[in-house]
C-alpha cells in the first residue's frame, strides 16, 4: 500500500507539473500566441490553451494596451540638441498562424524615434514651452502614421518631458 501511494503522489506531481508548464489560462479579451521553431501554430484568445513541451512556447501577451516609453534625441531647426520624452500606449493585433513570429515593437520604435525626431526639427529653441505644449496633436499623428504599417496600434501619445542639452563650455571632469 505505501509504494502505491507513492506511486500515486509521484503520479499527481508530474500532472501538475506539466499542467503549470504546458497550459495556460487566457482572460476573455486577451490573445495568446503558441510558437513552434519561430512559427505562429495558433493563438487563442479566452480559454485554456496548450502547449508541447519543449517543442513549443508561449509569447507574451501584448494585446491589451500598455505603456511604453520613448526618448528621443534630435536637434531644433535652430541646431539646439533636445532630448524628448514620450510615452506611447500601444496595442499589437494577434498574428495569423502559420506566418513568423516577430514582436514588432522594436522596429515600430525605431520608426517612431525617427518620426519624433523629424517633427522636432520644426521646432525652435526660442519657443520650446510653446511649441512643446502644442505638439502632442502632430507628434501623435507623425507616429501613428509611421508605425500604423508595423503591426503597432498607438492609443495615445503623451509627451512627458523635453530637455534642453546645455553646452560644456570647455570644462572637463571636475
Amino acid at each position: 500500500m505505501t509504494d502505491t501511494a507513492l506511486l500515486l503522489m509521484a503520479a499527481v506531481v508530474l500532472v501538475a507539473t506539466w499542467a503549470t508548464t504546458c497550459l495556460r489560462h487566457v482572460p476573455p479579451g486577451q490573445w495568446i500566441v503558441v510558437t513552434r521553431r519561430g512559427v505562429v501554430r495558433r493563438t487563442r484568445a479566452s480559454g485554456l490553451v496548450w502547449r508541447l513541451p519543449f517543442v513549443e512556447r508561449f509569447e507574451r501577451d501584448l494585446s491589451r494596451p500598455h505603456d511604453l516609453p520613448v526618448a528621443v534625441r534630435a536637434t531644433t531647426r535652430d541646431g539646439v540638441p533636445v532630448l524628448v520624452l514620450l510615452e506611447a500606449t500601444v496595442s499589437i493585433p494577434a498574428p495569423t498562424p502559420g506566418t513568423p513570429y516577430a514582436d514588432p515593437w522594436p522596429a515600430a520604435e525605431l520608426a517612431a524615434e525617427e518620426a519624433v525626431a523629424q517633427v522636432v526639427t520644426d521646432w525652435s529653441a526660442g519657443d520650446l514651452p510653446r511649441t512643446a505644449a502644442a505638439a502632442h496633436r502632430p507628434l501623435r499623428r507623425a507616429v501613428r502614421s509611421t508605425v500604423d504599417g508595423l503591426g503597432v496600434e498607438v492609443h495615445d501619445l503623451e509627451l512627458v518631458e523635453v530637455g534642453l542639452q546645455l553646452p560644456d563650455a570647455g570644462r572637463g571632469p571636475s
